[in-house]
Order: structure tokens, then sequence, then C-alpha cells
């Protein structure tokens, strides 16, 4: 039998190329994200449930807003999205950005391997960032993130 001694982590990353825009300091983003996908309705139900616990405070509704959105409504699986923030996203540690994942692959399968990335007006993955963009403050800059988080 084997036994390893020193530091053991269950936790993995991955690596990722993204098109994002910044919803720091931006008013309810994700409730203007869920009605974008339709979705408010659902997303209004789910953060009231949530608040009724009793140890969700109102200073707690953007944190509770933020999981609800990424978790509940399936947004992950269905479109690719994430919210990223802080470092352990692969981000500032002041930034929170709402990203469609272009390519992700974790470290233990390797690198991307060859591809490449580029965008006009007619890319379909371009428009759906612009159009989420546009949901919450048309003035947010689109751009192409990268880099290696935690999941």
């Amino acid at each position: 039998m084997k036994i390893r001694q020193g530091f053991v982590s269950n936790s993995s990353s991955s690596s990722f190329i993204a098109l994002a825009f910044s919803v720091e300091n931006e008013k309810s983003p994700f409730e203007k994200l869920a009605t974008f996908f339709g979705k408010k309705e659902d997303f209004n139900k789910e953060v009231e449930k949530e608040m009724s616990k009793e140890y969700n405070k109102e200073e707690d509704r953007d944190c509770v807003e933020q999981d609800v959105f990424c978790w509940s409504l399936g947004l992950e699986e269905k479109h690719d999205i994430r919210v990223l923030s802080g470092s352990e996203d692969g981000v500032g540690e002041d930034d929170r950005v709402v990203a469609l994942m272009l390519a992700e692959t974790d470290l233990d399968s390797g690198d991307f391997g060859e591809g490449e990335v580029s965008f006009n007006e007619d890319d379909e993955n371009f428009k759906k960032v612009t159009k989420m963009r546009d949901a919450v403050n048309t003035a947010a800059e689109i751009r192409v993130i990268y880099g290696t988080r935690c999941c």
C-alpha cells in the first residue's frame, strides 16, 4: 500500500478562453441577465426562497443573486455562461465578469492543442455576448479573457 505524505488537494483547475464583460458596480446585473434569458420569474422565486433562509441577510442579496444565476438557471450547461470573480476564477481580484466560455480544459488533460479564435460582427458568440452585455450595461467593454480558474 502506498501512503501519500504532504499536501493533498481535491481541487482542480481549468484553463479557459472566453468572451466577457464586467458586471462589477452594476445594479442587479443577474436579474437583468435572467430577464435576457427569459428566466426572470424563476430567478426571482429562487432568490426570494434563498433570502427567506435565516442565514441570508439583505446585505447578502447580491451574492445570493449571483449564486442563483449561476446554479439554479442551468445557464452553465445550456449556454456555457460563467460568472468569474477574483483571482481564483482567473480574473482580476476586484473584477466580476460574465463570460461565454469559448474553450476550456482541465490541466490534467493537457493543453488546448491547436486552434484559432477570431471575431467579426457576424460571429454568433460575439453577437450573443453583445446582447447579454446590452441587457446589463451597453457601455461595458467586451473583451477576450484567458486564464486558469479553480473549479
